[in-house]
């Protein structure tokens, strides 16, 4: 039998608030609380159809959302918020991820929205004129 991968993850989290109230450790019990109803959150949020950052909430789309930007798979699953290949991040909390991991010059582009990326020497065109 297949277990479902978010039920997985709900389980892992619940046994780790439990192990860190039952240590008396407070501060990651609230963490992995907030973890857990932020998974609970978004789960929520697919079965309705309603992407949204997993990390803000903030909604997906170019009417008041936000645009794709894409990360390397092998970046990505450094960051994902759902722990394997799922999840929705914004530009914003996606880059916040990343500092968080410690990664640097990371290669991205944007694929919707209103920007159009460029090449560096592109870019050193419109700044030197």
């Amino acid at each position: 039998m297949r277990i479902d991968p978010w039920l997985h993850q709900i389980y892992m989290l619940i046994n780790q608030v439990l192990y860190f109230v039952n240590e008396g450790d407070f501060k990651n019990a609230e963490l992995n609380t907030k973890s857990l109803l932020k998974s609970i959150q978004y789960h929520l949020d697919l079965k309705n159809k309603t992407a949204a950052c997993y990390d803000c909430r903030r909604p997906y789309g170019h009417d008041n959302g936000f645009p794709d930007l894409l990360v390397q798979k092998s970046v990505w699953q450094k960051i994902s918020p759902t722990g394997h290949e799922g999840g929705l991040l914004c530009p914003c909390c996606l880059i916040k991820r990343l500092v968080d991991v410690g990664l640097k010059d990371v290669p991205a582009t944007f694929v919707s929205g209103p920007l159009k990326m460029i090449t560096e020497e592109e870019m050193n065109k419109i700044f030197t004129n």
